[in-house]
């Protein structure tokens, strides 16, 4: 993703001018404010089209740090500069038309530009009789010469103030009052700028508060995906991905998916962070296992707002990755399979076995019941994982409760009736299933049993011996898994409803990672891969 660009200047967001770093600032959405702020930008640059994307940076506000109470229209340019309480004749009034009414020019945005300037602490005499003689019109005047100057305020329709001031009801008096009030603080700022400036100065770190609540983000994120893409072992480190390549793939393709689904005008108020760095927090929320706290700190957002983004990736992610846990057929396991199964078990289809995911307890005291481990002594998920004998993940099953055996799990996650007539299926001895394999023609390699022998043959050691060096990737590749540390520990139970979904999403992302098993390689006794490098991350 480029860079992003003042629509005025060349400064771009996270640009460094002095001590400060530069922000940029959609239009608002407010009605008044955005007039003005428009009538602003093209008065500086006349062939501005504004958009949805346009932006305007910090450095074009009064203390260069973006709206802010007192200061909330851009007001510093490059050729010319605006006082917040200068008056711009030029968005409401043409003198030029004097019987044409005043509040009509005010809506005409063809009118002429007029400007008047205030000159130390209060203007000619002359000229405000001239303002309060402009708006009378006939029998009624309007005193509204007040309103004129602010400088971000709309313009007035005559329609809108005749109801207002010659309205019956107690309701619209108080509106009356109400709108004097704030138009004569207005005139008393505008005519005294010297007594009013140390008041606005105490309060401006009050208002400092409420406008950070009000506004969208204007600190960058402590850490982004370009201050990492360099580096392929931080890109592992933050993402679990290889390189800042793969990175780029994934993001191009469910960015477009993002944009369809979730459109901008869905999502509610607009978005703190870019598209970009939505995705890289959810890479960081799975791989690292940080908390959503931790999360909105380090990219300076809210936790709502950071547990939205995650679940709104989450559910893209999970829509969309199952391409790449694909059940390939047997010509495909056929061409790919290593030299080892070849010699040995040569229609060997799929290497299986179950994991299981520690998780808080539950309150229920009947699904603490389910959901206990004997195997583990604790509360857990269970899931089955299998992979084809060159290492490649290719079934995975939901999550289920750590009660469930072996053999029902199995049968309930469907992964029989994929296997065809003459496939073998590679197991630990735990899986005892060939009552269920035997009828469907499948074969069902298991290490042999001692039964009620004391110990086994030197056959059967050197059988085991064989399977167990065979089967070993499949243990490898739910390593590969637990290290996106957000299944690693106790799962909290907060997130029971999306642990389904981010588990098939870390299996996914695994299948991005190197090979496990090296092409045309053999096994001997003595071969092990070595995971150091990722144990390391």
């Amino acid at each position: 993703m480029g860079k992003q660009y003042c629509c005025i200047c060349s400064n771009f967001r996270g640009k460094i001018v002095g001590e400060r770093i530069v922000s940029l600032h959609v239009i608002p959405v407010s009605k008044s404010l955005r007039q003005a702020w428009i009538r602003r930008l093209r008065l500086v640059r006349k062939d501005l089209t504004v958009t949805k994307h346009t932006e305007i940076c910090s450095e074009h506000f009064v203390g260069g740090n973006g709206p802010g109470i007192g200061h909330d229209v851009p007001s510093i340019f490059p050729k010319k500069n605006y006082s917040t309480c200068t008056v711009s004749d030029a968005d409401f009034v043409d003198t030029s038309k004097p019987n044409e009414s005043p509040f009509k020019q005010a809506c005409d945005p063809e009118s002429p530009k007029v400007t008047m300037q205030i000159h130390g602490g209060t203007p000619q005499s002359d000229e405000i009789e001239h303002h309060s003689t402009t708006f009378s019109q006939g029998a009624r005047s309007y005193d509204v010469a007040s309103i004129m100057l602010h400088d971000y305020c709309e313009a007035v329709c005559e329609d809108d103030i005749s109801c207002i001031r010659y309205g019956s009801s107690q309701t619209e008096m108080v509106e009356v009052r109400s709108m004097s009030t704030q138009t004569d603080d207005v005139m008393f700022q505008c005519l005294n700028p010297e007594k009013t400036s140390c008041a606005m100065t105490q309060t401006e770190t009050e208002n400092k508060k409420v406008f950070r609540n009000q506004a969208t983000q204007v600190k960058l994120p402590d850490l982004t995906f370009f201050d990492v893409k360099n580096d392929s072992e931080l890109v592992t480190y933050y993402t679990g991905l290889v390189d800042a390549e793969k990175f780029s793939c994934l993001f191009d393709k469910f960015s477009e998916v993002h944009d369809r689904d979730y459109p901008t005008s869905n999502i509610g108020c607009p978005k703190s962070l870019s598209l970009i760095d939505e995705f890289f927090l959810v890479l960081m929320r799975l791989r690292l296992g940080l908390l959503v706290v931790a999360l909105s700190k380090r990219f300076h957002i809210s936790r709502s707002c950071c547990a939205d983004v995650i679940n709104r990736w989450i559910d893209i992610l999970y829509n969309n990755l199952s391409f790449l846990v694909v059940w390939p057929s047997m010509d495909t396991i056929n061409t790919t399979m290593p030299q080892g199964f070849k010699d040995l078990y040569p229609n060997t289809r799929v290497v299986i076995d179950c994991t299981e995911l520690f998780t808080e307890k539950p309150y229920s005291i009947g699904k603490q019941s389910q959901m206990y481990s004997h195997y583990k002594s604790h509360i857990t998920f269970k899931a089955l994982v299998g992979v084809t004998p060159n290492g490649v993940v290719s079934f995975v099953s939901d999550l289920w409760s750590g009660a469930i055996s072996d053999r029902q799990i199995t049968v309930e996650s469907g992964l029989l009736d994929l296997c065809d007539v003459g496939d073998a299926i590679m197991a630990d001895k735990g899986f005892t299933i060939s009552d269920l394999t035997t009828p469907k023609g499948i074969l069902l390699i298991i290490p042999p049993k001692k039964h009620k022998r004391k110990q086994l043959t030197a056959v059967e050691i050197e059988q085991t011996r064989r399977i167990a060096n065979l089967r070993i990737h499949v243990e490898r590749h739910m390593e590969r898994v637990k290290n996106f540390r957000i299944l690693q520990g106790i799962i909290p139970i907060t997130i029971s409803k999306s642990v389904n979904k981010i588990w098939k999403i870390c299996n996914a992302l695994t299948t991005l990672l190197p090979p496990l098993y090296p092409h045309d390689q053999e096994i001997d006794d003595n071969y092990f891969f070595d995971d150091s490098s990722l144990l390391a991350l």
